[in-house]
């Protein structure tokens, strides 16, 4: 058994590094990450694609565990709502969205 880690691990070592392990066990640990104003664009883009509803009003960004939880309004139709945007790939994971 310690004879097969043992060539195990020294097969790894002698490996070229082509994924670095650390990637392999931390995806995310490596990877750029959004900032605020870009999970808010990306937010507003997908909120604005249909102009006949108005424009939207940010009023609030937090971040918590690799999300950003971004608040809004939409006056012109009484509109408000929450939605969670993965903050290192930008894909829209939940939220919720209420309507007068």
């Amino acid at each position: 058994m310690k004879t097969t880690l043992v060539l195990l691990l020294a097969i790894m070592i002698s490996l070229p590094q082509t994924i670095p392990l650390p990637n392999l066990l931390f995806p995310n640990q490596h990877e750029q990450m959004l900032t605020p104003e870009q999970a808010k664009q990306i937010l507003t883009t997908q909120l604005t694609k249909n102009p006949a509803l108005g424009p939207i009003k940010i009023t609030a960004v937090t971040y918590s565990n690799g999300q950003y939880h971004i608040s809004y309004t939409r006056e012109s139709n009484c509109e408000s709502g929450t939605h969670i945007i993965n903050a290192y790939t930008g894909e829209t994971v939940g939220g919720t969205r209420n309507q007068c």
